[in-house]
């Protein structure tokens, strides 16, 4: 994982043409919300690379969307937020189902 966080800052140095310790904050949200959405469980447990990358593109489009609707910015925290919570439900869900079956 570490080298995935030094290739992204790699990235984000080269599309801002700078280099500010700060220039992220406020991403914490969106970065759970991908890893949650790609299948990551909060409990402990493993996900994919290609799981979470689908996460960050599913909540691109989600984000894109709601600014073409002309929806405040605010909401998208909130939409992003209702996004997580539904994520994590339907995982401890499917891991109720999996140990009942399993037990």
């Amino acid at each position: 994982m570490g080298a995935l966080a030094g290739i992204a800052s790699v990235v984000q140095t080269q599309i801002t043409q700078s280099v500010a310790p700060n220039s992220l904050m406020g991403f914490e949200l969106t970065v759970l919300a991908a890893v949650v959405l790609g299948g990551t469980s909060m409990t402990g447990g493993k996900g994919t690379l290609f799981g979470v990358i689908l996460g960050v593109i599913l909540l691109a489009v989600v984000k894109n969307g709601l600014t073409l609707l002309g929806v405040p910015s605010y909401w998208h925290t909130v939409v992003t937020g209702l996004i997580i919570v539904c994520s994590i439900s339907m995982t401890a869900i499917n891991e109720k189902k999996q140990a009942a079956q399993g037990a």
